[in-house]
């Protein structure tokens, strides 16, 4: 069962490029889920977006990862 989402939350594919976010729920199927916390995208990360857009490129501390849209609306965050 997915958690509720706060009505402050937004989907990751919404933030622009330099913003800042804090991943708060991830929506979706087991796989989506798993796959995005293998790549350290859980509830309480933090980063940055370097590149909006389809796919979106992200920054977790020292590392770069690229989302396409389907990941992207799967993280539910909140602006920082």
């Amino acid at each position: 069962m997915n958690p509720p989402i706060a009505t402050s939350a937004l989907r990751a594919s919404h933030l622009a490029a330099g913003a800042r976010g804090m991943v708060t729920a991830i929506v979706g199927g087991e796989g989506v889920i798993e796959r995005l916390a293998s790549l350290g995208m859980v509830p309480g990360t933090r980063f940055r977006v370097m590149r909006g857009g389809s796919p979106m490129a992200v920054a977790v501390g020292e590392t770069r990862l690229a989302l396409g849209p389907d990941w992207a609306d799967a993280l539910v965050v909140v602006s920082q």
